[in-house]
């Protein structure tokens, strides 16, 4: 998801031991099924399963992770928000948990908020998703309009994922705003690779930037490309819009190129008589 925040549901562990009671044994078997369902965008189900398994294992944080976000996308944001604080509660280190609790605070603009749980994250040495947790602090950067600290924190993303797509498309948007357009087209090609291949957003930004750079023939091209690719899109309306502006671009160009062409072939006609130039200080009769 391209310029939004990123959910985290904690998938089945694999590590499964050998001695476990007939309890934990079902409450696993719920929280597998409830998974699945939640992953394959089956809320209803979801929420099903992860409410049985939490019934056997209340002090599961996983459970009521992966609860809180089946209640999240069933549009029960309070309920969403008190399982996640009781499993940040229950486990401090639970960061996946405590990045969804931003997540939520960032849809619902409270950003300060968010910046203050994103930041917890942060400090978590040992969590492996901390390119997630800079990408969605930019992004707070971004809606504060503070341009250096979504650089900032945009290159710390970067750094720990270099294929990590949102990134480079947040960031190709902000060197586009201040005009770096080469280094621009760059990060929007970097962002239409990987888990991003399927967004229409990179395609038209670099469409975006040639038209930007006057490379209206290659920018045409790529906004037509855009709409074939990705025709129910929002984009897909604005590319259009983009090509009639390029058109009358190109239009006005070239009713300009004939003038002046017109105006060169008269001054040189002029110039060929040797006419005196008028004296506007004398009558003319």
């Amino acid at each position: 998801i391209i310029i939004s925040m990123l959910f985290f549901v904690i998938n089945c562990s694999s590590n499964k031991t050998v001695h476990k009671s007939p309890s934990d044994k079902k409450a696993e078997l719920y929280y597998e099924h409830g998974t699945a369902k939640l992953i394959n965008k089956k809320y209803t189900q979801a929420l099903h399963f992860f409410l049985k398994a939490l019934e056997l294992k209340p002090k599961n944080t996983k459970i009521r992770n992966n609860l809180a976000m089946s209640y999240w996308f069933k549009n029960k944001v309070e309920l969403a928000i008190s399982h996640l604080k009781e499993a940040i509660e229950i486990d401090e280190n639970n960061s996946d948990a405590r990045n969804n609790l931003a997540s939520i605070y960032y849809q619902q603009r409270k950003f300060d908020l968010a910046l203050i749980e994103y930041k917890k994250v942060a400090a978590n040495l040992t969590y492996n998703r901390q390119y997630r947790t800079y990408y969605n602090m930019a992004l707070i950067f971004n809606k504060k309009g503070e341009d250096e600290l979504v650089a900032k924190y945009l290159e710390k993303s970067i750094k720990e994922r270099t294929d990590y797509c949102p990134a480079h498309y947040l960031r190709g948007k902000l060197l586009y705003k201040n005009r770096r357009f080469n280094l621009a087209l760059e990060e929007f090609h970097q962002s239409s690779l990987g888990t991003c291949i399927k967004d229409a957003g990179p395609v038209f930004w670099k469409a975006k930037t040639l038209a930007s750079q006057k490379r209206y023939f290659r920018a045409k091209q790529m906004f037509k490309d855009a709409i074939k690719k990705f025709p129910k899109s929002g984009y897909a309306k604005r590319a259009y819009q983009e090509i009639s502006k390029i058109t009358q671009s190109e239009l006005l160009s070239e009713k300009v190129r004939e003038e002046n062409y017109r105006y060169k072939n008269n001054r040189k006609s002029l110039q060929s008589k040797q006419e005196q130039p008028l004296d506007l200080e004398t009558p003319e009769f």
